[in-house]
């Protein structure tokens, strides 16, 4: 990576390659690392390359308050996707950017220089592409709003391919922790990374594509009612065991039930039902993947009462059987 970063201290971080054994766990199988120990805490990177792109997923573990400066060489053309906490950054030519968790944007900036804010006791996990206007440009035909960012781009005007940050759903989701973990040989791993970075991206430009199509429909949501909604979701995950009706959960958050529906899916970019059935599968391959607890008492701890529906809406999710993810 041809960049440099200097912490709010003064202090220019240099990395090594590999990771510590005290950070162990968050090694990615089969891709290059690097890692950099300074006084607000510790910062890792992973990196693969393709054709016409480079992706790097970055973790960042805070014990202090900081504000990092970072510095590439030439132009920037890049997606980022939250995947962990909010991320707020002032980049050069686009202002002051604030992501929330598993939002995402694609940003051109000819200059490659962003101040980063990052909190002390928090941990922040970012997966950024950068692409070449090449690897873009072939589905700009598909995409006209692509098409129109990239002539801006192409200009060296620094830009945004949408205004409004999209949240990324439980399929992009899905395919990011794929190309992450996938366990393949290194020729297979390249070839599947290729694949599933493009298929990544349409589904975020479709995603894109849908909300500037029913901008129409959008309704005035104030501060106070985005906050409700925030606290709508949380409620939604805290009881996914005992689901709430809509009914029951706009009575809690002291909204209308029409707000809600409609404004949840304006704040979130998907309706209440489907973020729900994201959010439990997400938990259920979790807890899969990261305990021993029998399939049948994880269908319930995630809303299913009916052992075949769970199997039924998992593999409608993940392409294949709670148990088969278990035996990988």
């Amino acid at each position: 990576m041809d960049l440099s970063i200097t912490a709010s201290d003064g202090s220019t971080l240099k990395f090594e390659a590999g990771v510590p054994p005290s950070l162990q766990n968050y090694v990615l199988p089969g891709v290059p690392s690097v890692s950099a120990t300074a006084p607000f805490g510790k910062m890792i990177f992973h990196e693969m390359k393709g054709g016409g792109f480079t992706l790097v997923y970055s973790h960042f573990i805070c014990d202090h308050d900081v504000t990092l400066e970072v510095r590439m060489d030439g132009p920037v053309l890049e997606f980022q996707l939250a995947c962990k906490n909010t991320v707020h950054f002032t980049r050069t030519g686009l202002g002051e950017v604030f992501m929330l968790e598993k939002q995402f944007n694609l940003f051109y900036t000819p200059f490659g220089e962003t101040s980063c804010s990052l909190d002390a006791g928090s941990e922040y996990t970012t997966l950024v592409i950068t692409f070449d206007v090449a690897y873009l440009e072939k589905l700009a035909p598909h995409f006209p709003f692509l098409d129109l960012f990239l002539q801006q781009a192409k200009l060296g005007n620094p830009v945004m391919l949408t205004e409004f940050y999209n949240y990324a759903n439980i399929q992009m989701m899905g395919i990011a922790h794929d190309i992450l973990y996938g366990d393949f040989s290194e020729h297979v791993k390249n070839l599947y990374v290729e694949a599933k970075v493009i298929e990544l991206l349409i589904l975020a430009l479709d995603k894109v594509g849908h909300f500037h199509n029913n901008m129409a429909a959008r309704i005035v949501l104030r501060p106070y009612d985005i906050e409700r909604i925030k606290e709508a979701a949380e409620l939604l995950i805290q009881n996914m065991d005992n689901p709430l009706t809509i009914v029951e959960l706009a009575h809690r958050v002291g909204l209308n039930d029409y707000k809600l529906k409609k404004g949840f899916k304006q704040v979130y970019g998907t309706t209440i039902f489907n973020y729900f059935m994201g959010a439990r599968m997400e938990r259920a391959k979790s807890l899969l993947e990261d305990t021993s607890i029998p399939i049948m008492d994880i269908a319930y701890m995630t809303g299913y009462r009916n052992i075949s529906n769970f199997i039924t809406a998992f593999r409608k999710n993940f392409g294949g059987s709670p148990g088969s993810l278990r035996k990988r």
